[in-house]
């Protein structure tokens, strides 16, 4: 079975597309941060993982641990307005993702997540504009140690 890591990416990829965003099934989950998409295919999402801190949960006889990571969901737009239509899919990812209970916890997956950061970027001219709104979010689950596979 996959790490709870990759379990949570496939779902928040899965939730992306299901709330049927300006994306549509252009969620990518495995791509190198500095591939860039054709403007062709956007608007698009990236989700990318980062770095994830672990934590002791209780000394039991079955201890746990509280994991926090951090992803980057990277959302592209281009064209002569592709800043509205950025901040657009950003409301669409927002709602997707913290509208409700079983939204902000993955159906139970996850404790936890939160909404960090938004980072937006504007490049080229005219036309041929290119926005890029990463947003950092938080993902807190829980696993019993040595099982990180399976939410505890």
């Amino acid at each position: 079975m996959a790490h709870l890591r990759t379990q949570i990416v496939q779902a928040i990829a899965a939730a992306l597309v299901a709330a049927g965003t300006s994306a549509g099934a252009r969620v990518h989950t495995k791509r190198p941060p500095d591939d860039p998409i054709p403007e062709a295919s956007t608007p698009a999402i990236v989700i990318q993982r980062g770095p994830e801190q672990v934590e002791l949960d209780g000394i039991n006889a079955t201890p746990y641990q509280q994991r926090s990571f951090l992803i980057a969901i990277k959302l592209i737009a281009c064209g002569a307005n592709a800043e509205e239509d950025a901040d657009a899919l950003l409301a669409q990812v927002e709602a997707a993702l913290l509208a409700t209970t079983a939204a902000r916890t993955l159906s139970g997956l996850v404790k936890e997540t939160e909404l960090v950061s938004v980072d937006p970027d504007l490049s080229g001219v005219g036309a041929q504009l290119i926005a890029e709104v990463i947003t950092t979010w938080r993902i807190t689950y829980v696993t019993q140690a040595g099982v990180p596979a399976t939410p505890a």
